[in-house]
């Protein structure tokens, strides 16, 4: 009887423990700084997801400045081309890279595929589909030319990388596949 006792007291007393560590109610060692992390991580999937609904499918690209910082970079998959914009002028001002590629595809829709997050990093994988109708300036992609429109619809898929700075975008990388570069050689 005093065995099964001390074996329940254990048991209850190794769950409490645990709950706590998971909780991050355990001081402040490695269990606590990973459930900030996850809860870091929470906030930068957030804003990921946000970017590709808000943003470029057009359901609120005024609060670009809540998901992206005052003064970021972004970095063409075309080459080793990195620009720095002021959220506001990457989406609507002169040489907007958003803006060059919604004219061209009015009815762009993307969809997210999967998110992968880890620290302050995050993958966006994605699937593109709109109908290419206007001419594509690619200079503002990194290229070095204009594409006439094919007036089909395309369809692509690539990733988007980010790195996060106190919740918001500091760095973003494109990825596209052939396919948009086959779009881009017609």
């Amino acid at each position: 009887m005093k065995y099964n006792r001390i074996k329940v007291v254990l048991v209850v007393s190794v769950s409490i423990a645990f709950t706590l560590i998971f909780l991050g109610a355990w001081g402040s060692g490695a269990r606590g700084r990973a459930a900030t992390e996850s809860t870091v991580e929470a906030v930068n999937m957030e804003v990921a997801r946000r970017v590709i609904d808000e943003v470029w499918n057009g359901e609120n690209p005024g609060n670009v400045s809540d998901l992206y910082a005052p003064l970021f970079r972004w970095h063409s998959a075309a080459g080793p081309i990195t620009f720095s914009y002021r959220p506001e002028t990457w989406i609507s001002g002169p040489g907007s890279q958003l803006q060059a590629i919604r004219h061209s595809f009015p009815d762009l829709q993307v969809t997210v595929e999967k998110i992968i997050v880890t620290g302050d990093t995050a993958a966006v994988c994605y699937s593109v589909r709109g109908t290419f109708t206007e001419v594509l300036n690619v200079e503002r992609l990194g290229g070095s030319s204009s594409i006439r429109p094919s007036g089909e619809a395309e369809v692509w898929d690539g990733v988007f990388m980010y790195r996060f700075e106190d919740g918001k975008i500091a760095d973003e990388w494109w990825y596209w596949d052939t396919e948009f570069e086959a779009i881009m050689q017609k």
